[in-house]
């Protein structure tokens, strides 16, 4: 029976493409990523808001500037 991370380098057909599982998984990751950057900026620019996705950021720079 092949171990898990042997598993990795089995080849698959994706729909005509012939890749390795690794590869398959890094695909659909990216894939998802794009479509969440784009309902990312589509939510900015609908609200305007900044989504505060670094607001942990500017509490530390704050903190730094009045110590």
């Amino acid at each position: 029976m092949p171990r898990p991370a042997e598993n990795l380098q089995r080849r698959i057909q994706v729909q005509q493409y012939e890749i390795t599982v690794l590869e398959a998984i890094y695909d659909v990751a990216e894939h998802f990523v794009g479509h969440a950057g784009q309902i990312i900026l589509a939510t900015k620019m609908l609200t305007g808001d900044d989504l505060d996705f670094y607001k942990h950021l500017k509490l530390y720079a704050h903190m730094e500037k009045t110590l």
